[in-house]
């Protein structure tokens, strides 16, 4: 539901900001699935049953600058009577929170956008993980172009199963047509 301006994007769209470009935005969403036979095989099936809220605040500053906060937070659950899983699938819990804030005034072609970012997963059978994110984007065209300096710091794998703990530097261009 958006509660100030209307997201302009047709559904869905992971951008996580506007730049302050779309005013002031306030957005929450609610999602829940089930799925009776929704995993496994037609002979070794489980139920799924999945809920998501999640929320976006963008305000738009002096000179350019804005706030941006981000926050999620899911859960999946699957039951089976497999003996072993069928093939991997998250089962628990897992959130996140972000801060960013665009520097007004532009320096050279672009902006800076600091940011942090803290995000935690909590599955059923396992040890829990978590990965803190501090960066810097140097936005020169929204999401069209921009580069991006971050040190990661945790032991979150893509696959939310806890990973070798380790700190990292990336340096990433993202660039679109």
């Amino acid at each position: 539901y958006n509660f100030f301006n209307k997201e302009a994007n047709p559904g869905y769209y992971t951008s996580s900001t506007y730049f302050g470009k779309a005013g002031d935005i306030l957005t929450l969403a609610i999602s829940a699935q089930h799925q009776g036979d929704g995993y496994g095989t037609a002979t070794q099936s489980g139920s799924f049953t999945g809920y998501a809220i999640d929320g976006l605040f963008e305000k738009p500053l002096a000179n350019g600058a804005a706030v941006t906060i981000e926050g999620e937070y899911k859960s999946f659950d699957i039951s089976t009577s497999a003996t072993s899983p069928v093939f991997s699938m998250f089962d628990g819990s897992a959130y996140f929170a972000s801060f960013a804030y665009l520097i007004g005034n532009q320096t050279g072609s672009g902006q800076y956008q600091p940011y942090v970012r803290y995000t935690g997963n909590n599955p059923s059978v396992g040890d829990s993980s978590s990965l803190t994110e501090v960066g810097v984007n140097y936005v020169i065209s929204g999401q069209n172009l921009k580069l991006n300096l971050n040190l990661t710091s945790g032991d979150a794998s893509a696959s939310g199963i806890k990973g070798v703990d380790r700190t990292t530097i990336l340096f990433g261009m993202q660039f679109q047509i």
